[in-house]
């Protein structure tokens, strides 16, 4: 009974052994990569030609006034209901809850593409926000776009400083 006690629980996730295999083929550990974090350019999404040769040249752009103060707290509320739904243990009143352990390893680089991560309600919320697409309409130069719906991507950090209006 001790033993049973001391293994973890199960994360709620009908692929996971998949995913850990895919995860191990690329011959890396849980938690080897880390991440170098910096404070970006952050572009308003009317400086779509500044936030296009950024684009060009280091192969991202930050935008900073894409949805509202509102709607980043309900779409963090939407990551949370996913995360809670995932495994026992993980708590928004405890964000530290979603670690390494919680999510058996499949978090460690900040890609998340299990557990059907790429259909949550979180990534659809943030799909149909209305300056999210025109920015992307502005980049691409069309309407007609395409999305990646294969996972989520998101890091935790631990600077005080950094607030969500940023």
């Amino acid at each position: 009974a001790a033993a049973a006690a001391a293994m973890p629980r199960p994360l709620r996730c009908p692929r996971l052994g998949a995913a850990l295999a895919v995860w191990g083929s690329l011959g890396l550990a849980a938690g080897e990569w880390q991440p170098r974090y910096f404070h970006p350019r952050r572009f308003r999404v009317d400086e779509v030609e500044e936030s296009s040769d950024h684009l060009l040249k280091y192969g991202y752009a930050v935008y900073r006034d894409v949805i509202a103060p509102a709607e980043v707290d309900f779409a963090l509320s939407l990551l949370w209901d996913f995360f809670e739904g995932l495994a026992p243990g993980i708590d928004r009143q405890r964000p530290r809850s979603v670690n390494q352990q919680s999510l058996d390893g499949l978090f460690a680089n900040g890609i998340f593409a299990a557990c059907g991560a790429g259909q949550s309600a979180y990534l659809w919320y943030l799909r149909a926000r209305p300056r999210v697409r025109k920015v992307f309409e502005a980049i691409w130069g069309t309407k007609e776009l395409l999305t990646s719906f294969d996972s989520l991507i998101t890091f935790r950090h631990n600077d005080s400083s950094i607030s969500k209006q940023q």
